[in-house]
């Protein structure tokens, strides 16, 4: 990929629209919208729609979505999570992958979101949008359903943690719209993960995030 236009891409936004200020944690080491989404408005309104998206769509204007992966390796506690913050045009505004310790794949996911709320915590007082491709997470987040003994503990720190923040929706995604984050959490969990990956993307997630905002006038890179 040409390096001028990729460092363009990156650039550009800042002079055209203000990307929200996020804090990158880059060493350890994307996007609320749709009523066809089912979600959980802790504003206090829940709502129930028919079946998740299938592509990666930007938040609204205002809106920060914040796409959520857990990486689970059988036979082995150790896992990775990860989150990619995203904004209203597409652009990648940050993130953060980090090594846990989970015992089911569900753990991992749950684990993923309690991490992620934890990171954005400074920016509760903004309209923030999670999406999981894990339903069962969604589910319990957004119902009284209980888990198992190892993993709702880790629910109700979630369902505490939310509580704090001012506008916030979780939603269930599938996982074509949650590539991105599903790459960065395998990466992540394989070691092969740069530690700059949320300020200069490695070539294959550059590829996933182009091909999930094609209106950056990225999509053309893709080779």
């Amino acid at each position: 990929m040409d390096g001028e236009r990729r460092t363009r891409l990156i650039d550009e936004p800042q002079r055209t629209h203000q990307a929200p200020e996020l804090e990158v944690n880059a060493g350890a080491g994307g996007r609320p919208h749709a009523a066809h989404q089912k979600t959980l408005q802790i504003d206090r309104s829940t709502t129930y729609p028919t079946k998740p998206s299938q592509t990666w769509t930007p938040p609204p204007e205002g809106v920060l979505k914040i796409n959520i992966d857990g990486a689970f390796l059988p036979g082995s506690l150790q896992s990775s999570v990860a989150c990619i913050c995203s904004d209203s045009e597409g652009r990648m505004v940050g993130g953060e992958a980090k090594k846990i310790r989970a015992s089911s794949p569900l753990m991992a996911e749950t684990l993923a979101l309690l991490e992620a709320l934890t990171f954005f915590y400074p920016k509760r007082h903004e309209a923030l949008h999670f999406e999981s491709d894990s339903s069962q997470l969604v589910q319990a987040m957004t119902s009284s359903e209980q888990l198992s003994w190892e993993v709702q503990p880790i629910i109700n720190k979630c369902k505490e943690k939310m509580q704090a923040f001012s506008h916030v929706q979780i939603a269930h995604c599938s996982r074509e719209a949650n590539c991105a984050a599903d790459w960065v959490v395998k990466a992540h969990r394989n070691n092969y993960l740069f530690l700059n990956w949320v300020l200069s993307p490695p070539q294959t997630l550059w590829d996933i995030l182009c091909n999930d905002a094609p209106l950056m006038g990225a999509s053309s890179y893709i080779t």
